[in-house]
């Protein structure tokens, strides 16, 4: 079972504790592979909940949304499609995005789409696997697989350095923190003593805080980026 489905997942809880407004949580299903599994479906919507009643969830998934209304018939749940959002332009105040990002095709679309629905001054919450993830280098190197993607359903991998620059790209001036999660195996215990005290960098998940900025004052720090790099 993913880890977000934990109550005390720090991920799940850097989320909800930061979305405030009017909220939009994109991809509020958590994917397809919980209902082949029968596994319970992302706790992150129903946190976010209890919380933020009038939250509006959106997936395209439309067994998992039909599974979540049974379970919360007043719940606003749109099925759609993540870089065609139905809502006209500056609607909402916080866009959750939680375990969704390294699934989209399209990356810039989707932060488009964002970025359209957001209002002036809006955030985007989110979080996805770090590229650098211990865990993953420590089975390559044993050789356990073949790519960090390997097993998964992922067509991105993000670094810390490469999140950033896409999301300033479509217009969002990020704060990004390195978050661990937790695993019962004792060696992997391990890891995260070494990922909290020697390699912080190295962390399984990265969350961000992603503030919607003017197109110009976008302009100008990817400028500023260049030149520091250049």
């Amino acid at each position: 079972m993913s880890s977000v489905d934990r109550v005390n997942d720090p991920r799940v809880g850097y989320l909800v504790s930061r979305a405030e407004g009017k909220i939009l949580d994109v991809g509020c299903v958590g994917g397809d592979l919980r209902l082949h599994y029968a596994r319970p479906l992302s706790s992150l919507h129903q946190r976010i909940k209890q919380i933020h009643q009038d939250a509006i969830g959106l997936d395209i998934n439309i067994d998992g949304l039909k599974r979540m209304k049974q379970t919360d018939p007043k719940s606003s749940l749109i099925c759609a499609d993540a870089c065609y959002f139905p809502f006209k332009d500056e609607l909402f105040d916080t866009v959750v995005a939680g375990e969704i990002i390294e699934h989209i095709d399209n990356v810039g679309f989707f932060l488009d789409e964002i970025y359209r629905v957001l209002k002036r001054g809006g955030i985007l919450l989110g979080d996805t696997p770090n590229a650098w993830d211990l865990k993953c280098i420590i089975d390559l190197l044993r050789g356990k697989r073949e790519t960090i993607t390997q097993g998964t359903t992922h067509v991105h991998v993000f670094d810390k350095y490469s999140l950033e620059l896409a999301l300033l790209q479509h217009g969002f001036q990020a704060k990004i923190v390195y978050t661990q999660i937790e695993n019962r195996q004792h060696i992997w215990k391990l890891v995260k003593v070494l990922e909290k005290k020697v390699y912080p960098t190295t962390s399984h998940w990265l969350s961000f805080m992603a503030t919607k900025i003017s197109r110009q004052r976008a302009k100008t720090l990817l400028s500023d980026w260049m030149q520091k790099i250049s």
